[in-house]
């Protein structure tokens, strides 16, 4: 398995090939519309990643920095958002990759991140 262990769920806003290239490199990579998660709202998003013990991935920095804020205000807990900038496959790759490389579960827990 690639990577240092954190699995990862890629809101509906990323490219899905980012999650199938993802796999095929060796990293747990889940996608929203792999899971059946069309036009849900982006808590439920968080909410689901959460339950299955995953990470968010996703473009989307507004609205998940205010639920990250969110979710530390109510004193609840997530396993971590990943914020990436719109790029080409290939870059988005690389960043992804190298966080995933970078960052232990335990760092990502709770965290708001960027790659």
């Amino acid at each position: 398995m690639a990577g240092v262990g954190v699995k990862v769920y890629l809101d509906e806003n990323v490219d899905i090939r980012v999650t199938d290239a993802l796999l095929r490199r060796g990293y747990d990579a889940a996608h929203a519309l792999h899971e059946g998660n069309r036009r849900i709202a982006d808590e439920q998003h968080l909410y689901y990643a959460t339950l299955h013990g995953r990470a968010v991935v996703t473009h989307n920095f507004a609205d998940y920095a205010r639920l990250h804020a969110d979710f530390v205000q109510r004193g609840e807990l997530h396993e971590g958002i990943i914020l990436i900038p719109v790029r080409p496959l290939s870059e988005l790759l690389v960043r992804l990759s190298k966080h995933l490389d970078t960052y232990t579960p335990a760092e990502q827990h709770n965290n708001l991140l960027w790659a």
